[in-house]
């Protein structure tokens, strides 16, 4: 992955939590945070992830579903998947 400012991490990661393979309630409860309301909050644009929240939820893409993440950055990057094209 090539270095991001914090925002297009936080769309990357937005785009990666809306996958059809996850929840929210999944991933609040994998990753340890809290508050699942904050992530739905956050899921539907209404707040911002914290750098401690968005650190957590990348690390846990990479380590548990590094294909939603690259999947979530090509989407990022060209506005489809490469099957799509």
């Amino acid at each position: 992955m090539k270095m991001y400012s914090f925002t297009e991490l936080e769309k990357i990661l937005l785009i990666a939590v809306k996958m059809p393979t996850i929840t929210i309630k999944d991933l609040a409860k994998e990753t340890g945070i809290s508050s699942t309301s904050g992530l739905y909050k956050w899921s539907r644009g209404v707040s911002h992830l914290s750098p401690e929240r968005a650190d957590m939820l990348f690390k846990w893409f990479q380590e548990s579903r590094p294909d939603l993440l690259e999947a979530a950055e090509r989407v990022f990057n060209y506005g489809v998947l490469e099957n799509d094209k």
